[in-house]
């Protein structure tokens, strides 16, 4: 007489099968992390990248001088020169979007620190409250120690190399 079988699977597959889901785990996890922790800085890059753009782009729209301001701990606005300058947006974070991220510096060519970036009605970097020398360097760290830069040229182009 045949035995029949009842369908399924045994402990001897199920637990098998666990352990390669586990082992595919524990080596995807920090190939993923990496992963994850690049696009935040290289998202955060491109946000100060956008932001600057904005700065710029509303001093040639509006006519008058906009600068991105930074405030030297890692926070950044936007302000325009009215007269006396106002801030066109409240300071902003990186961390607060793009977790780990930081602005680190404003530095120019020769390595001077900077606290602003000044657009004239033209779009160009307004020399008499900007660099001694070009570009000028925005450098954007992770937690990691990983480091991405953005750069702003005399003539207003930003670039990210």
């Amino acid at each position: 007489m045949a035995t029949r079988r009842n369908p399924g699977f045994t402990l001897v597959e199920l637990v098998t099968t666990v352990a390669i889901l586990f082992i595919m785990l524990a080596v995807a996890t920090p190939v993923l992390q990496s992963t994850i922790a690049q696009r935040r800085l290289t998202s955060a890059l491109e946000r100060i990248a956008g932001d600057i753009r904005s700065a710029q782009s509303m001093a040639v729209r509006e006519g008058n001088l906009h600068r991105f301001l930074t405030d030297g701990a890692g926070q950044y606005r936007l302000e325009r020169n009215a007269g006396a300058w106002a801030a066109v947006m409240g300071w902003y974070n990186l961390s607060s979007d793009y977790r780990g991220s930081s602005l680190q510096s404003v530095r120019d060519n020769g390595g001077g620190a900077l606290t602003n970036i000044t657009f004239n009605s033209r779009g160009a970097v307004d020399v008499t409250t900007g660099a001694a020398s070009y570009p000028i360097t925005l450098t954007v760290a992770a937690l990691s120690g990983a480091t991405r830069t953005v750069q702003v040229l005399r003539s207003g182009v930003v670039r990210i190399p």
